[in-house]
């Protein structure tokens, strides 16, 4: 079972993605609305994050940049401007919202096959 880690405020929109997602029969996702609740539900193991932007309490770039540190695949989902994140972080996934079931599962599927080597 792969445990996915959703950071997404918008609580109708993660409760949408975790819904899509346990649809699959090896995937196990968890939501939170915050990086510090992030970061806690990092300390038990995550194969996958889908990480918005913006969340309730800042930008989620220090965690992102953790993640990539960690091996931990992700891909940012987000209505924002993929041209505002930042050089660094340019090269991993990005879903713009709003993004169908196939662009996420897709890009989840992609994730753990890599095994958290960078990937664009």
């Amino acid at each position: 079972m792969h445990r996915i880690l959703i950071v997404e405020d918008e609580g109708m929109l993660a409760l949408d993605l975790q819904e899509q997602l346990e649809l699959e029969d090896d995937l196990q996702a968890i939501a939170v609305a915050t990086v510090a609740l992030a970061e806690e539900a990092l300390k038990e193991d995550v194969d996958f994050v889908l990480l918005d932007v913006n969340v309730l309490d800042g930008s989620t770039f220090g965690l992102a940049r953790e993640l990539v540190v960690r091996h931990i695949p992700f891909a940012f989902t987000s209505g924002n401007d993929p041209r505002q994140i930042p050089q660094d972080l340019k090269e991993m996934p990005f879903i713009s919202k709003p993004y169908t079931q196939r662009a996420v599962l897709a890009a989840v599927r992609k994730g753990l096959s890599t095994g958290g080597v960078r990937y664009a």
